[in-house]
């Protein structure tokens, strides 16, 4: 009865380990996937108001004069 419950609370304890694990590695996937968006984003807002529009030059230009 005692050996039993030893084992009992033995695999319980590696099933909470082997769960930890994977909450953790899903933390670290959607942290991946945060980044990934993040870098998106910046993508994007770089092609909207990026230089290939010219706003970029043009504020240079306008900042240089007196």
């Amino acid at each position: 009865m005692y050996l039993e419950q030893i084992l009992v609370n033995f695999t319980l304890l590696l099933v909470n380990f082997a769960l930890l694990l994977v909450s953790f590695t899903l933390l670290l996937v959607s942290f991946a996937l945060l980044l990934v968006n993040f870098t998106l984003l910046l993508v994007s807002l770089a092609k909207r108001y990026g230089s290939n529009r010219g706003h970029a030059m043009l504020f240079v230009v306008d900042a240089s004069r007196p």
